[in-house]
């Protein structure tokens, strides 16, 4: 078998699978990544796309604001000394358009600043992971 078929078979998406992204907190870093992932449309299963291949990617062990108290009482949540209060529903942010260090850090949760904000308004709580869900919280007025 030549090289240039054994790599077109390692490369070959896994068969009942749609691409999709995932925001993730790295906490060894302290940082926000995005990467880019298969899930089976017939199991839970994922895997992360790497330049040589799919590896696993175990999505439970992924940091999510949903589901979370501060995020089911609807109340506002105090930030770095400001209160901000849940605004709207949660929407599809790329990392790239947001700071990759926290703004601040609440139950475990990252909230993000949008990327060269000065004066912080508004800020993201990763809400849910796959597909890069945040929840937008403006500051209190």
């Amino acid at each position: 078998m030549s090289l240039l078929l054994v790599a077109l078979l390692a490369a070959a998406q896994p068969a009942d699978t749609y691409r999709s992204e995932a925001c993730a907190h790295d906490p060894g870093k302290g940082v926000l990544v995005q990467v880019d992932i298969l899930e089976s449309h017939k199991d839970e299963s994922t895997w992360r796309i790497m330049p040589d291949g799919y590896k696993p990617f175990d999505k439970t062990k992924l940091v999510r604001g949903k589901g979370k108290p501060f995020a089911t009482r609807n109340a506002p949540v105090v930030l770095n000394g400001k209160s901000f209060e849940r605004y709207g529903l949660p929407r599809v942010i790329g990392a790239r358009e947001l700071e990759a260090k926290p703004f601040a850090m609440l139950d475990g949760v990252p909230f993000y600043a949008e990327k060269g904000a000065t004066d912080i308004q508004v800020v993201y709580a990763l809400h849910e992971p796959i597909g890069c869900e945040f929840q937008p919280y403006q500051l209190k007025r």
